[in-house]
């Protein structure tokens, strides 16, 4: 009986070398090894740009707070809190 993780490790290095020398393609499966053992997210790799400013970030989380303390509001709420956020943006415009 064969001993797994020796057969695993001999997998890996074979994908290694597949990999470095370009001789077949992969599959989305071996893709998402490598993603995970890079750490990195696939939806990453898509449709925007992974390196963010500092006002970006801020963006992102102000918007995911926002999110976070509106979410068991009702829709009569979310209105006047809108009116609201508008208005104080129109504000921070003008100065």
């Amino acid at each position: 009986m064969r001993d797994s993780s020796v057969t695993d490790k001999s997998s890996e290095k074979v994908t290694e070398i597949i990999l470095a020398t370009g001789e077949r393609n992969f599959t989305i499966d071996t893709l998402e090894k490598i993603y995970a053992a890079l750490q990195i997210d696939v939806a990453d790799l898509f449709g925007h740009d992974t390196v963010k400013n500092k006002d970006e970030v801020a963006r992102q989380q102000a918007t995911d707070e926002f999110i976070a303390m509106i979410s068991n509001l009702d829709s009569n709420k979310i209105e006047i809190i809108k009116r609201i956020n508008k208005e104080l943006i129109q504000a921070f415009n003008n100065n």
